[in-house]
């Protein structure tokens, strides 16, 4: 499966073996690192975009090619 990029972040389900990340479409600011967790996620910002997909390379890839600020250690917290 390629990604999926998810504007309306509303019970979106994922499963243990989705990658997924979420990320702020005005400042290109990741919210969430890349995680694998099955559960629900949902977002009341109609800025949030999150990335969905198989392979974590893929999303890694996404967070590249699209110039997204990657999520540090210094962002917790």
């Amino acid at each position: 499966m390629a990604y999926q990029v998810i504007t309306e972040i509303n019970n979106i389900q994922t499963s243990d073996t989705d990658w997924w990340m979420l990320y702020d479409s005005d400042t290109l600011e990741t919210i969430s690192p890349l995680m694998q967790c099955s559960g629900y996620t949902s977002s009341p910002l109609p800025v949030d975009v999150m990335v969905k997909g198989d392979a974590k390379a893929e999303i890694e890839q996404y967070i590249i090619d699209n110039d997204i600020k990657p999520f540090t250690d210094d962002d917790i917290v």
